[in-house]
């Protein structure tokens, strides 16, 4: 679900993304389709070939992202 979709939604999205979180931080089970990320590698220089050159971002699920926000600040 993309952020804008919670943003258009509105509160009542933002809830039900917060009931979602706060079952995952009780039970400590993750869904599996959270368990998928996508990784992707971006050039540090145009045309590089060495792996060495590519920085790598990982594009994963913002139920995820807002997950590991609360982990880190505890």
């Amino acid at each position: 679900m993309p952020v804008e979709m919670i943003v258009a939604l509105g509160e009542e999205c933002v809830e039900i993304v917060w009931s979602i979180v706060d079952k995952i931080n009780e039970t400590g089970e993750l869904p599996k389709d959270m368990l998928k990320s996508v990784f992707i590698t971006i050039p540090k220089a145009p045309g590089t070939h060495d792996c060495s050159n590519h920085r790598t971002n990982s594009l994963m699920s913002h139920k995820l992202k807002v997950l590991l926000k609360i982990v880190l600040q505890r």
